[in-house]
């Protein structure tokens, strides 16, 4: 089996595995953005639990890497320290009833610190995706490939990809920090977010956050495309863009508010070309009041949460989401379908060695969609924050126990959405919400349902001491209404970002 799959590789992909194994050596401390993997996050959960002053909803986190991390290192005086760790993944997975596939990454992980208020990071990697026909015509029909990017070279049997992700961030103090970058974004405390996730492709943005006393504000410019929901013939992305706020405020040391705003507005609509709306580039407005005296068509969403601490080992977590809401409306039960909310609530704590989480998720019909699709909350044809979209509840349970570099995880999945049959059900976000739907009587998960079971346990091993790279091995259970799909996987990866299994073994 190894020989087959590095004889697949082409000449870069052999030259990064042998410069991985050959140049390891001991680095030094480097302040950077955490990747935004679950892995390395678990890692600094149980000690963010003992920071009453730590933000733990706004992702990617900043830490410090410790030496053993970092693979290559130059430092100059105390100025400049640059760090660079390869990536690296190979993980073949075979199905019972699929052709084998092959999920890998391979390039470099660059970090540095420059004149003390400057901070850097670029992730500079390709794949190599050999996926079931399922995967490849998802693929096809949506032109882009989910979480990941929407260049690349797709066949009848595999995908190719490169990108290059990076953020530079200026702290000219303890309190300002300015950055410009292409990535992700997530805040929330839960496996899912209902306000921004990390579900999407990477994108361009431009990000302000504040740290004083004990609040934490971020202001974020996102730069993305999109196509009309009936488009398909264009071959090219439209522009799009949000601004988005979110506020983290810890009123006690163990009770946390968070608030959330986003608009999500087209680069050109009716009355012509309008790229960066000036009207929403003030960090500290409200978009609501903003959008109505432009008598715009654009989509705002608003949002709040809470998380409560306790003993500094368990956190229970809430997210409510409000896309249109009318009290009168909801208290007359007539089902009107511009009652577009959702609701996330979650626990999850330390015991020992052992991590536990519990969420469900909610949302109800039409939530994050809006009179095109290019004002849909969402990009590439993917949600911004849940993957499911809307109409929909998700119930999620993760149990890992970790023993100095061995892990075991245990994952299950057990959701219910509503789908579009003869008449619009509300679960695609990125149909118009007025298409062929229902004034009222529309119910949660109405349309045709479809059940998806998700269990998987898997063993990880670390090469180093904070899970950047791993061993891992596993089985999952995929089970929908029309299917039950069983996956055994094992290799290695780099925890540079997530790569989201669960959605590629179906």
């Amino acid at each position: 089996m190894k020989k087959i799959i590095f004889a697949k590789m082409n000449n870069l992909q052999k030259v990064i595995i042998t410069f991985y194994f050959s140049f390891w050596v001991t680095g030094s401390f480097a302040q950077s953005e955490l990747p935004l993997n679950n892995t390395i996050s678990l890692s600094y959960s149980k000690r963010m639990l003992a920071d009453t002053n730590f933000h733990s909803s706004i992702r990617p986190f900043i830490f410090n890497y410790p030496k053993d991390n970092m693979i290559s290192t130059c430092d100059s005086g105390a100025n400049i320290h640059l760090s660079s760790t390869p990536i690296l993944t190979v993980l073949p997975i075979i199905a019972h009833t699929q052709k084998p596939s092959i999920i890998s990454t391979y390039g470099l992980h660059l970090t540095g610190n420059i004149l003390k208020k400057f901070s850097l990071g670029i992730d500079l990697y390709g794949g190599y995706f050999s996926l079931s026909n399922n995967n490849l015509l998802k693929v096809d029909s949506l032109s882009t490939l989910p979480h990941f990017t929407n260049h690349f070279n797709l066949n009848e049997k595999s995908i190719r990809f490169f990108d290059i992700n990076g953020y530079l961030n200026y702290s000219p103090n303890h309190i300002f920090t300015f950055s410009i970058g292409k990535g992700k974004q997530f805040w929330g405390n839960g496996y899912r977010s209902l306000f921004l996730s990390d579900n999407t492709n990477p994108y361009p943005y431009l990000k302000a956050t504040v740290s004083a006393w004990k609040i934490k504000y971020v202001w974020l410019v996102s730069f993305l495309q999109g196509r009309f929901f009936y488009d398909t013939v264009t071959t090219h992305w439209q522009s799009k863009y949000t601004a988005s706020h979110f506020l983290s405020w810890h009123l006690t040391k163990w009770f946390n508010l968070n608030l959330f705003e986003s608009v999500v507005w087209r680069g050109r609509d009716t009355a012509g070309i309008r790229n960066l709306d000036v009207n929403y580039l003030n960090p500290i407005i409200f978009y609501r009041p903003v959008e109505f005296s432009l008598g715009s068509p654009d989509n705002v969403i608003m949002g709040g949460g809470f998380n409560i601490n306790i003993l500094k080992k368990i956190t229970i977590y809430n997210q409510f989401i409000f896309d249109e809401f009318k009290l009168a409306e909801i208290k007359s039960g007539n089902g009107w379908w511009g009652n577009k909310y959702g609701w996330q609530t979650g626990i999850k704590f330390f015991w020992k060695k052992l991590f536990f989480r519990s969420e469900y998720n909610y949302v109800r019909p039409f939530t994050y969609s809006h009179k095109t699709s290019l004002e849909a909350y969402g990009a590439w044809r993917q949600p911004l924050a849940h993957p499911l979209g809307a109409n929909f509840d998700e119930y999620l349970l993760t149990v890992i126990y970790k023993k100095g570099k061995h892990m075991i995880r245990l994952f299950t999945s057990n959701s219910r959405h509503g789908i579009s049959s003869d008449f619009n059900a509300g679960d695609n976000i990125f149909r118009p919400y007025n298409d062929n739907n229902n004034e009222y009587g529309n119910t949660m998960l109405q349309g045709d349902i479809s059940k998806v079971y998700i269990a998987s346990l898997s063993y990880g091993y670390d090469f180093s001491d904070q899970n950047f790279f791993q061993f891992i091995s596993g089985i999952q259970l995929t089970k929908t209404n029309k299917k039950t799909g069983l996956f055994f996987f094992v290799g290695i990866k780099t925890n540079f970002m997530n790569y989201f299994m669960e959605d590629y073994l179906k």
